[in-house]
C-alpha cells in the first residue's frame, strides 16, 4: 500500500533511501499499489525491510511474490546447470585434445624407432 498521489519516483526514492539498488520495474495497476520488482533477493530483502515505513502519512505494507522467488531460483539452478554442462564439455574436449597428442606423439615414436632400426640394419 501506498499513498493514493504517489509517483514512481516518490516509489523509487522510497525503496534507494532503504538501501535498495533501484528497482528494475515498477507497476501501478491502481492507486495505492505498485509492483516494484527488483535485480536480486538481496534488494527484496532490504526492501522487505521498509514495511511499515511512513510514506505522506500512510504506512507502506509489503509482500513477497514467492512465486518471483521460485522462477528466480529455478532460473539460476538452470543457469548452474547449464555451466556444469559447458565446464563438462571444455574439459572433455581438452582431455581429447592431450589423447589426440599423445596418439601423435606414440605415432612419431614408432616411426622414429622403425628409421632408427632400419638405418641399423
Amino acid at each position: 500500500n501506498l499513498p493514493y498521489d504517489a509517483s514512481d519516483d516518490l516509489v523509487r526514492r522510497v525503496f534507494l533511501g532503504g538501501g535498495c539498488a533501484p528497482p528494475r520495474s515498477i507497476r501501478r495497476p491502481s492507486p495505492g499499489i505498485a509492483y516494484v520488482e527488483f535485480t536480486s533477493e538481496d534488494d527484496a530483502l532490504r526492501a522487505m525491510h521498509l514495511a511499515g515505513t511512513r510514506v505522506r502519512g500512510r504506512a507502506i505494507r509489503i509482500d513477497w511474490d514467492w512465486d518471483w522467488m521460485s522462477r528466480t531460483r529455478e532460473r539460476q539452478q538452470a543457469e548452474e546447470r547449464d555451466e556444469a554442462i559447458r565446464r563438462r564439455r571444455r574439459e572433455e574436449e581438452q582431455d581429447d585434445q592431450a589423447r589426440r597428442r599423445r596418439r601423435r606423439r606414440l605415432r612419431q615414436e614408432e616411426e622414429e624407432e622403425k628409421k632408427s632400426q632400419g638405418g641399423a640394419s
